[in-house]
């Protein structure tokens, strides 16, 4: 699951499809990017590919 920043909730993500290799080194609070596809629900993610961002600070303009 993802939980959101904005601690609006979290998403169920299914990662039947992902290699194992994009996800199995990932621990909690890694900052993720998933590709997928919306749940017809609108409910969830089925993931298509998953990378970790390697830092945060990079998305909100800061500079290492």
């Amino acid at each position: 699951m993802l939980v959101l920043d904005d601690g609006s909730g979290i998403v169920p993500v299914d990662l039947a499809r992902v290699p194992l290799d994009e996800y199995g080194t990932l621990s909690q609070r890694d900052q993720v990017m998933v590709t997928g596809v919306v749940s017809e629900d609108n409910r969830g993610v089925f993931g298509a590919s998953i990378t970790r961002i390697p830092d945060r600070g990079i998305w909100e303009g800061q500079v290492p």
